[in-house]
Formats: structure tokens, C-alpha cells, sequence
């Protein structure tokens, strides 16, 4: 799921968590990548295919948005996503 930051490029706090995982599941919940604007003629793209080594949490200067992945193994499991910004 992409989350865009309201009112166009600027800091915004980015955190995912697992809210709940059945049985003998495992599931994993991180920033798969974000968006950020350094400058009016750079956009830039920092991806994050694995779990491994990603974050679930950051601060993110100049961020346009910031998509977040739930990897499910086995049964079902639900995560929370949130792009904050600050002005």
C-alpha cells in the first residue's frame, strides 16, 4: 500500500506494525520504499524488497510518499501503516 504525503514534498514519520498474526503463521510488516523530491527537478525512489535489514520505521526528509508491504506465511495476518507529515 503507497501512503502520498499531504501538501507536497516535506518531513514526514513513515511506521508500520503487525497488528495481528494467526496460528503457526509468520508474517512480516516493513517499508518497501519511499519517494523523495531533493529538489524541483529530482525525484528519487529508495526501494527495499525484503523484510531483511528494512525498516519499519523512519523519519523521511523531503518525502512525496512511502509504500509499505505485508509479507504473510502460512495463515493471515493484519499490519497498520502511517505517513505522518511535519510542517
Amino acid at each position: 500500500m503507497t501512503i502520498a504525503r499531504a501538501g507536497g514534498r516535506g518531513w514526514a514519520f513513515a511506521e508500520t506494525a503487525l497488528a495481528r498474526v494467526s496460528g503457526s503463521g509468520a508474517a512480516y510488516a516493513w517499508i518497501s520504499a519511499i519517494r523523495y523530491q531533493p529538489s524541483d527537478d529530482q525525484i528519487y525512489t529508495g526501494i527495499s524488497p525484503d523484510p531483511d535489514g528494512a525498516q519499519s520505521a523512519q523519519w523521511i526528509a523531503n518525502c512525496l510518499s512511502a509504500t509499505f508491504t505485508v509479507r504473510v506465511i502460512n495463515e493471515y495476518a493484519y499490519a497498520i501503516a502511517k505517513l505522518s507529515p511535519w510542517d
